[in-house]
């Protein structure tokens, strides 16, 4: 039975976005699960002291996304329990509803748009020493190994090589390859819903899409790739102060 939820942040509590603060206490009230946040030092440490072959590529990458997205899957090998992104919000309890199976969340398919994922990573769970886990972050470090040679400049942002290295690309291919295998599920609907402006009482968990790690992470990025919009980008005209999470937004 899980006893635990893993959150990470690299930034302190003040840099936070608005959301996270939200969801993160939906968590206190609502999981009955014990909830452990990693800072940076954590994770570094959990890493050289569990995953010493990767140790030195780990520190070495030049975004925090990259780090966290790759300390889902070492904390889950290590400790197993929940992994959850700080904008999943938590309804209620399912620590008694899961298996001793590795579970994904459900990808995204946006009409117009390049994004399409088998899989989510903002919300996982899994038993100590899974097997999946461990396929991923092997097959992460073989194609960061190319992409690294292939990249003159990894200060430079390149989307493709962080979405296929560490991120939901990596995962999606893992899980296409292995979805058959037995001890491998994928999180319902209801479990864990992709659309932040939707409620339903039956829902469990509900990822917010705040997308970015905070502002210092956002401006690096900026400052390596003219093309973006300075500032966060606003999906919706809905002010996080009067938000309710338990009301079903239509016609935004």
């Amino acid at each position: 039975m899980i006893k635990k939820v893993h959150f990470a942040s690299t930034l302190d509590k003040k840099d936070w976005h608005p959301v996270w603060a939200k969801c993160f206490k939906s968590w206190q009230e609502n999981s009955d699960l014990e909830l452990i946040l990693w800072s940076a030092k954590d994770i570094e440490n959990l890493v050289e002291e569990n995953f010493p072959e990767y140790y030195e590529d780990f520190i070495n990458f030049p975004y925090d996304t990259m780090r966290l997205d790759l300390f889902k899957l070492f904390v889950l090998i290590k400790h197993g329990g929940v992994y959850s992104d700080l904008d999943v919000f938590c309804y209620k309890s399912f620590h008694d509803k899961v298996e001793e199976n590795f579970y994904l969340g459900q990808g995204i398919n946006i009409p117009n748009s390049d994004v399409t994922e088998l899989t989510q990573t903002c919300l996982l769970i899994s038993p100590p020493e899974h097997w999946f886990p461990k396929i991923c972050v092997r097959q992460a470090f073989r194609r960061l190994d190319v992409f690294d040679k292939r990249l003159l400049d990894w200060q430079r942002y390149d989307k493709m090589a962080l979405f296929q290295t560490c991120s939901v690309r990596l995962i999606s291919d893992m899980y296409f390859l292995y979805k058959d295998k037995p001890g491998l599920k994928m999180l319902t609907h209801d479990f864990h819903t992709q659309s932040p402006l939707n409620y339903e009482p039956s829902f469990y968990t509900k990822h917010m899409f705040t997308g970015l790690w905070g502002k210092r992470e956002y401006n690096k990025i900026i400052e390596k790739h003219d093309s973006l919009e300075k500032g966060y980008k606003n999906h919706t005209s809905i002010d996080i102060n009067t938000f309710d999470f338990y009301k079903r937004y239509e016609n935004i």
